[in-house]
């Protein structure tokens, strides 16, 4: 009979969090074509020094204001093939921003699933 499964609840930093990292790294290291120490770095915390712009995509102008002090247009997210996509229909300038308002680690806890 096999064991019965006991699951625990453990942060990025514990050591038997580690080796599930690990694996995370690799995989989408080769499936998004990054770098295992880009990857590995991103999914525990972006230990990098922060930096001076973001590309942003799909926030509100209200929003955007309260993050950064500055936003500039650089772009459109266009639908040429008619896809039902709310980023383009709602939200379709794509902005790079700078200055923000929060530190560098207290933004990234909050938006780290859409990095």
């Amino acid at each position: 009979m096999p064991a019965a499964l006991r699951f625990i609840s453990v942060s990025q930093d514990d050591p038997l969090a580690a080796p599930l990292l690990t694996e995370l790294a690799v995989e989408y290291a080769d499936r998004y074509g990054a770098t295992e120490e880009r990857v590995s770095a991103w999914l525990r915390g972006y230990p990098e020094a922060p930096p001076s712009a973001l590309i942003v995509v799909g926030l509100s102008h209200k929003y955007m204001d309260r993050m950064f002090t500055s936003c500039r247009v650089a772009g459109h997210n266009g639908n040429a093939l008619g896809v039902h996509n709310e980023e383009s229909e709602d939200h379709p300038d794509i902005y790079v921003c700078g200055g923000l308002r929060l530190p560098w680690a207290e933004f990234w806890k909050e938006f780290q699933a859409f990095g």
